[in-house]
């Protein structure tokens, strides 16, 4: 008989640093409760070579005989959907200054958006992402008030330099609340993570977290943070707008500002290694795969600048006028 190991289950408000977090955060809820429950899955293959049935069958098999066993082992996540709170603002980038701060959160927030969006979508865009600012100062303010109310708070904070930033102005505002006193536990994710059947892995955000992990992490990193701790992440938020710089980077364990243009030198050591002609989503993903943690669509925009300054040509695109990772670009030095 498998006996399971449930956490004892507190009513807490949770709150993540992702739009992916928040999804899979609530996945993980009550993952390994009942009986087993498989997800999709889908399958990548190289060259374009079309595996035998069989093939696919037999790794369909597999994969399905690991997520029991990881659902039959699985640490539950007790919670309910209405207590997840997601809070996504991009902090480690672009202008911070509390005068302004909402305003350029949304410039900064819609030029990324649009970046790559043909424009008869761009309308409808628009207004979703200040449909999405407004709902994140409407669960901010509800945070604050159950917290108000005696609530404990769970944050599930990564390591990159923007769960890092969100986490700093969560505390900022705690403070500004008057809620540094509040009951507040962290769950600060492991850079590594040893698996229990073996091998280990490497995180940037809970969201590459396996449903079945949630519950383990919880009981392995929980920690309840002191008013000490949550003043000085205020602090550190305070120190960071003063200096508003153009970008925000996690370094030997905290985060510092530099300028924007403190990537460029890997970017263009990457576009250095290509040939005289070469597809922009290969210098992207090489980058990301050589953990620069930055988005994409960053790294995008500090190319596109390289093309406005002319050292680099669109010899290709798939519509002419549109900025697309598919489209080829060549050296002009």
């Amino acid at each position: 008989m498998n006996l399971k190991r449930k956490n004892v289950h507190q009513k807490m408000i949770e709150v993540v640093f992702s739009n992916s977090a928040e999804g899979t955060l609530k996945i993980a809820q009550g993952w390994g409760e009942g009986p087993f429950r498989p997800s999709c899955a889908g399958f990548a293959f190289e060259d374009n070579k079309q595996p035998s049935k069989l093939k696919i069958w037999m790794m369909k098999r597999q994969l399905r005989r690991e997520e029991k066993k990881a659902w039959e082992n699985t640490v539950v996540l007790k919670g309910e959907h209405e207590d997840v709170f997601g809070l996504y603002l991009c902090l480690s980038e672009g202008d911070i200054a509390p005068d302004s701060f909402w305003e350029k959160r949304e410039d900064l927030l819609m030029e990324r958006e649009l970046f790559d969006l043909p424009a008869d979508m761009a309308e409808k865009a628009r207004e979703a992402l200040q449909n999405r600012l407004k709902n994140i100062r409407i669960r901010l303010a509800k945070i604050c008030e159950r917290a108000k109310n005696g609530e404990a708070l769970r944050i599930w904070a990564g390591t990159s330099s923007e769960d890092r930033c969100m986490l700093a102005w969560l505390a900022a505002q705690l403070e500004e609340h008057g809620l540094l006193s509040a009951k507040v536990y962290l769950n600060q994710l492991p850079e590594k993570f040893n698996r229990p059947e073996g091998g280990a892995v490497l995180w940037n955000d809970w969201s590459e977290v396996e449903p079945a992990n949630w519950g383990r992490l919880d009981r392995e990193l929980r920690i309840e943070v002191s008013t000490d701790f949550l003043s000085g992440q205020a602090q550190l938020w305070h120190r960071l707008q003063q200096e508003n710089a153009g970008l925000r980077i996690a370094e030997n364990g905290t985060v510092k500002s530099v300028s924007e243009d403190y990537y460029d030198a890997m970017i263009q050591a990457e576009i250095d290694r290509q040939p005289e002609e070469f597809h922009e989503a290969k210098v992207i993903g090489n980058l990301i795969g050589a953990q620069l943690r930055m988005p994409d669509v960053w790294i995008a925009c500090r190319i596109e600048r390289l093309i406005e300054s002319g050292q680099l040509l669109v010899t290709w695109e798939e519509e002419p006028g549109t900025r697309s990772y598919r489209r080829k670009l060549k050296k002009a030095y």
